[in-house]
């Protein structure tokens, strides 16, 4: 009757320590995949805040265009960690159409400027 009780606390206590483990590498997984999204998310900002500073320069669409596009990749990033966020869709949405916008903006002063050449 003892050993029954005993093998039981083991028991417990073996099943409680696994639920832990268990509990504590989801929290792990899902603090690293939120540090990747702030990182993904830092890459946009300087990005854009980039893009507004390129007004001061002389002007460069190619700048521009990789800037978008290291804007869209990291948008793209934070979509596949973390799908169920609303408004990511829709924010690689708009990064996607302001690269087209650039790529069609440097590919056209690149026509322009070898038509002066």
């Amino acid at each position: 009757m003892v050993a029954i009780i005993v093998g039981l606390i083991i028991a417990l206590i073996v099943i409680v320590v696994v639920v832990t483990s268990i509990q504590q590498h989801k929290e792990k997984l899902e603090a690293e995949k939120r540090i990747k999204v702030s990182k993904q998310k830092a890459i946009i900002d300087e990005s854009e805040e980039l893009i507004l500073n390129l007004a001061n320069l002389p002007n460069n669409p190619n700048i521009i265009k990789i800037l978008n596009r290291r804007s869209l990749n990291a948008a793209k990033t934070m979509q596949e960690l973390m799908p169920v966020v609303k408004g990511i869709k829709k924010r690689v949405q708009e990064l996607t159409s302001q690269l087209k916008a650039s790529e069609d903006l440097a590919d056209t002063q690149n026509v322009t400027e070898d038509n002066f050449t």
